[in-house]
């Protein structure tokens, strides 16, 4: 549509009814539909940015530079994961970079293997528990960031938390007819680790998986 000039708008006030997933294997399943195809539909729009550009006035160069970087994010979100995720083991638990390295890549090569040799179900229950544990982890690392802060308000790292942090009151202020999700914040930052590293890996092995089609379309 956006290639031929369409033009697709966002609407904070409208009403729409689906069934959504009730648990979390249906949403992990749900995600991992929709991972690929958003990739995929980016990509196709990319390819041929300039004749979307000059069939589509509500399209500008800069849309496409933005699309790009959601093309670059999905792509080494994984490693910044996993990067972040060794910062935290060496802030909470006081270990040193290389061994905060080392049981970050852990779960992550277990995972890796429990993708590429069991079936899905299994793949579900260990991402399961793995979503558990890394939940808990930034319940930890979030402590021990207050703590940093607390200590020295004007660190580099304090001031990048406080501009990251800032941008979702911002959004829930530019959007006050869904403010009442700002609480869910929590539930996203829990899940970080799960759905920007987990469901990637799930993803790319499932993605001959064709099942859980119907009733979760949408």
């Amino acid at each position: 549509m956006l290639q031929q000039g369409w033009r697709v708008e966002y609407s904070a006030a409208s009403d729409s009814f689906t069934a959504c997933p009730e648990g979390f294997r249906e949403f992990y399943n749900q995600r991992r539909r929709w991972m690929p195809s958003t990739f995929l539909n980016s990509w196709d729009l990319l390819s041929d940015y300039k004749r979307v550009v000059r069939n589509n006035d509500d399209i500008s160069i800069f849309y496409i530079f933005y699309q790009i970087l959601l093309m670059v994010g999905t792509i080494i979100g994984p490693g910044m994961i996993i990067l972040m995720l060794s910062g935290a083991f060496s802030m909470a638990f006081s270990l040193t970079d290389e061994m905060g390295m080392l049981v970050s890549l852990f779960p992550v090569v277990l995972f890796v293997a429990v993708c590429y040799t069991c079936k899905s179900d299994t793949q579900l229950r260990v991402a399961e528990f793995l979503t558990v544990g890394y939940a808990l982890i930034m319940v930890a690392m979030f402590v021990a960031m207050a703590i940093q802060i607390k200590l020295n308000s004007s660190s580099p790292t304090a001031l990048g938390i406080a501009f990251f942090m800032g941008i979702f009151p911002i959004a829930g202020i530019l959007h006050p007819q869904e403010i009442g999700c700002f609480p869910m914040i929590v539930s996203y930052f829990l899940t970080i680790p799960s759905m920007y590293l987990l469901l990637v890996i799930y993803s790319v092995f499932n993605l001959n998986n064709v099942s859980w089609g119907t009733r979760y379309a949408y």
